[in-house]
Protein backbone atom coordinates (compact mmCIF):
# COMPACT_ATOMS: atom_id res chain seq x y z
CA UNK A 1 0.00 0.00 0.00
CA UNK A 2 1.46 3.26 -0.85
CA UNK A 3 2.19 5.70 1.48
CA UNK A 4 0.16 8.75 2.40
CA UNK A 5 3.14 10.95 1.08
CA UNK A 6 3.39 8.99 -2.36
CA UNK A 7 -0.20 9.43 -2.64
CA UNK A 8 -0.34 13.38 -2.23
CA UNK A 9 3.01 13.68 -4.78
CA UNK A 10 1.57 11.83 -7.25
CA UNK A 11 -1.45 13.80 -6.80
CA UNK A 12 0.69 17.07 -6.69
CA UNK A 13 2.83 16.06 -9.78
CA UNK A 14 -0.75 15.54 -11.39
CA UNK A 15 -2.07 18.60 -11.13
CA UNK A 16 0.90 20.10 -12.00
CA UNK A 17 1.51 18.57 -15.53
CA UNK A 18 -2.35 19.39 -15.84
CA UNK A 19 -2.00 23.08 -15.32
CA UNK A 20 1.30 22.89 -16.84
CA UNK A 21 -0.62 23.68 -20.62
CA UNK A 22 -2.38 26.93 -19.17
CA UNK A 23 0.10 28.46 -17.86
CA UNK A 24 2.47 27.97 -21.15
CA UNK A 25 -0.47 29.57 -22.87
CA UNK A 26 0.12 32.89 -21.29
CA UNK A 27 1.75 33.80 -24.91
CA UNK A 28 1.17 37.83 -25.94
CA UNK A 29 1.76 37.52 -29.47
CA UNK A 30 2.70 41.04 -31.04
CA UNK A 31 1.62 41.08 -35.06
CA UNK A 32 5.53 42.12 -36.74
CA UNK A 33 3.69 41.69 -40.19
CA UNK A 34 1.44 40.66 -42.42
CA UNK A 35 2.03 38.88 -45.97
CA UNK A 36 -0.50 37.46 -48.20
CA UNK A 37 -2.25 34.96 -45.99
CA UNK A 38 0.02 35.04 -43.55
CA UNK A 39 0.39 36.92 -39.73
CA UNK A 40 4.16 36.94 -38.73
CA UNK A 41 3.79 37.23 -35.06
CA UNK A 42 6.35 37.28 -32.11
CA UNK A 43 5.68 36.83 -28.42
CA UNK A 44 7.59 39.25 -26.66
CA UNK A 45 7.58 37.28 -23.34
CA UNK A 46 9.21 34.71 -24.27
CA UNK A 47 12.45 36.74 -25.30
CA UNK A 48 15.58 35.13 -22.94
CA UNK A 49 18.77 35.59 -22.73
CA UNK A 50 20.90 32.48 -23.77
CA UNK A 51 24.40 32.81 -24.22
CA UNK A 52 26.63 35.80 -23.90
CA UNK A 53 25.37 37.65 -27.49
CA UNK A 54 22.37 35.38 -28.17
CA UNK A 55 18.54 34.86 -27.37
CA UNK A 56 15.83 32.75 -27.36
CA UNK A 57 12.57 33.35 -28.73
CA UNK A 58 9.44 31.90 -29.97
CA UNK A 59 7.59 33.33 -33.08
CA UNK A 60 4.20 32.13 -34.81
CA UNK A 61 3.10 32.08 -38.43
CA UNK A 62 -0.35 32.09 -38.32
CA UNK A 63 -2.43 31.40 -41.53
CA UNK A 64 -5.69 32.87 -42.62
CA UNK A 65 -8.63 30.35 -42.55
CA UNK A 66 -8.91 28.99 -46.06
CA UNK A 67 -5.04 28.40 -45.98
CA UNK A 68 -5.02 26.23 -42.75
CA UNK A 69 -7.77 24.09 -44.23
CA UNK A 70 -5.37 23.67 -47.15
CA UNK A 71 -2.66 22.80 -45.19
CA UNK A 72 -4.06 21.01 -42.50
CA UNK A 73 -2.52 23.23 -39.60
CA UNK A 74 -3.55 26.89 -38.47
CA UNK A 75 0.09 27.99 -37.39
CA UNK A 76 3.46 27.09 -36.59
CA UNK A 77 5.05 27.99 -33.43
CA UNK A 78 8.89 28.40 -34.06
CA UNK A 79 11.73 28.68 -31.35
CA UNK A 80 14.59 30.42 -32.94
CA UNK A 81 17.82 31.16 -30.99
CA UNK A 82 19.14 34.59 -32.40
CA UNK A 83 22.75 35.53 -32.61
CA UNK A 84 22.79 38.80 -31.68
CA UNK A 85 26.79 39.90 -32.56
CA UNK A 86 25.82 39.34 -36.26
CA UNK A 87 22.54 38.80 -38.05
CA UNK A 88 21.86 34.75 -37.89
CA UNK A 89 19.72 32.70 -36.08
CA UNK A 90 19.39 28.78 -35.44
CA UNK A 91 15.58 26.99 -35.54
CA UNK A 92 15.63 24.95 -32.42
CA UNK A 93 11.92 23.94 -32.65
CA UNK A 94 8.91 23.78 -34.69
CA UNK A 95 5.38 22.96 -33.44
CA UNK A 96 2.23 22.91 -36.64
CA UNK A 97 -0.72 23.33 -34.29
CA UNK A 98 -4.28 23.06 -35.25
CA UNK A 99 -6.69 26.29 -34.67
CA UNK A 100 -7.17 25.73 -30.82
CA UNK A 101 -3.53 25.87 -30.42
CA UNK A 102 -3.50 21.87 -30.02
CA UNK A 103 0.32 20.57 -31.23
CA UNK A 104 -0.36 18.43 -34.51
CA UNK A 105 3.26 17.53 -34.77
CA UNK A 106 6.72 19.00 -33.87
CA UNK A 107 10.16 19.03 -35.34
CA UNK A 108 13.06 19.32 -33.22
CA UNK A 109 15.92 19.63 -35.68
CA UNK A 110 18.95 17.15 -34.39
CA UNK A 111 21.53 19.96 -36.03
CA UNK A 112 20.30 23.08 -35.94
CA UNK A 113 22.17 25.21 -38.78
CA UNK A 114 22.81 28.86 -38.99
CA UNK A 115 21.11 31.20 -41.29
CA UNK A 116 21.77 34.55 -42.14
CA UNK A 117 19.63 37.50 -41.86
CA UNK A 118 19.28 39.53 -44.96
CA UNK A 119 18.42 42.61 -44.99
CA UNK A 120 14.53 43.66 -46.09
CA UNK A 121 13.63 40.28 -44.86
CA UNK A 122 10.70 39.02 -42.67
CA UNK A 123 13.62 37.34 -40.59
CA UNK A 124 15.65 41.02 -40.48
CA UNK A 125 12.31 42.29 -38.77
CA UNK A 126 12.00 39.21 -36.28
CA UNK A 127 15.83 39.70 -35.45
CA UNK A 128 15.60 43.01 -34.95
CA UNK A 129 13.01 42.50 -32.57
CA UNK A 130 14.33 40.06 -30.66
CA UNK A 131 17.92 41.57 -30.46
CA UNK A 132 17.01 45.16 -30.05
CA UNK A 133 18.49 46.65 -26.93
CA UNK A 134 17.00 46.89 -23.83
CA UNK A 135 14.67 49.50 -22.94
CA UNK A 136 15.44 51.98 -19.82
CA UNK A 137 12.47 50.65 -18.02
CA UNK A 138 13.42 47.21 -18.68
CA UNK A 139 17.30 47.74 -17.76
CA UNK A 140 15.96 49.65 -14.25
CA UNK A 141 13.32 46.26 -14.00
CA UNK A 142 16.46 44.38 -14.07
CA UNK A 143 18.26 46.27 -11.71
CA UNK A 144 15.23 46.58 -9.20
CA UNK A 145 14.92 42.97 -9.38
CA UNK A 146 18.70 42.04 -9.13
CA UNK A 147 18.32 44.45 -6.31
CA UNK A 148 15.73 42.30 -4.38
CA UNK A 149 18.06 39.12 -4.41
CA UNK A 150 20.72 40.88 -3.07
CA UNK A 151 18.64 42.05 -0.75
CA UNK A 152 17.32 38.10 0.02
CA UNK A 153 20.42 36.70 0.15
CA UNK A 154 21.68 39.18 2.16
CA UNK A 155 18.78 38.36 4.63
CA UNK A 156 19.12 35.06 4.55
CA UNK A 157 22.85 35.19 5.20
CA UNK A 158 22.31 37.30 8.30
CA UNK A 159 18.96 35.36 9.72
CA UNK A 160 17.41 38.39 9.81
CA UNK A 161 15.09 40.78 7.48
CA UNK A 162 16.98 43.37 6.09
CA UNK A 163 20.51 43.72 4.40
CA UNK A 164 20.89 47.21 6.47
CA UNK A 165 20.68 44.75 9.60
CA UNK A 166 23.49 42.72 8.10
CA UNK A 167 25.55 45.47 6.82
CA UNK A 168 25.04 46.46 10.59
CA UNK A 169 26.21 42.96 12.02
CA UNK A 170 29.53 43.56 9.36
CA UNK A 171 30.29 46.71 10.76
CA UNK A 172 30.15 45.58 14.36
CA UNK A 173 32.74 42.60 13.51
CA UNK A 174 34.43 44.67 12.07
CA UNK A 175 35.13 47.46 14.80
CA UNK A 176 36.18 44.65 16.95
CA UNK A 177 38.94 43.54 14.59
CA UNK A 178 39.61 47.39 13.47
CA UNK A 179 38.43 49.68 16.57
CA UNK A 180 38.00 53.28 15.65
CA UNK A 181 41.63 55.57 16.86
CA UNK A 182 39.54 56.59 19.59
CA UNK A 183 38.62 53.47 21.15
CA UNK A 184 41.96 51.56 20.81
CA UNK A 185 43.48 50.40 23.94
CA UNK A 186 46.16 52.61 24.68
CA UNK A 187 49.66 51.19 25.95
CA UNK A 188 50.41 50.93 29.38
CA UNK A 189 52.70 53.23 30.28
CA UNK A 190 55.90 51.84 31.49
CA UNK A 191 56.81 52.32 34.87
Amino acid sequence: MPSRFGLYSRAAIGLYLMLLPLCMQAEQWTVLTRVDDLTIELDQQSITYSTPGSRLAWTRIALDDESARTAGYASIHILGRYDCGSPGFRVLRRSYRDGTGHPLREENPAKPRQTAVKPGTINERIYRAVCQPASFAELRRLAEAAGENVDRVLSRASGSGSAKTADDRTERVEERIFPPPDRRRKPASPG
